[in-house]
């Protein structure tokens, strides 16, 4: 199987960001989980990491797109999936990877 690497963007996403994270862990076969702390004024950073995931704090807001390519030089697998932070009760039914890889 293909390593998997997920990205989630975030700002200021402290009542979502650990449903996200949860979710996120229960997909199979992925080995890196980063959250990007895009200059959140809230406790974002600190629950992330508290859930597990890698968290990367970028001081000023960089936007969406600055946050998504900090994360590029730590990144070490096959596939890359970047997902809101917003998505909360996410669940493996609702993600498809494709078995090409």
């Amino acid at each position: 199987m293909s390593s998997i690497t997920v990205v989630i963007p975030a700002y200021n996403e402290e009542a979502r960001i650990a449903a996200t994270i949860r979710a996120v862990q229960t997909i199979p076969g992925v080995e890196q989980l980063f959250v990007i702390n895009d200059g959140s004024t809230d406790d974002t950073s600190l629950i992330a990491r508290q859930e597990g995931a890698a968290v990367i704090d970028l001081y000023p807001n960089r936007g969406k797109g600055g946050a998504m390519n900090a994360s590029l030089d730590r990144i070490d697998s096959d596939i890359v999936v970047f997902l809101d932070a917003d998505w909360g009760r996410l669940q493996l039914k609702h993600i498809k990877l494709s078995n090409r890889f």
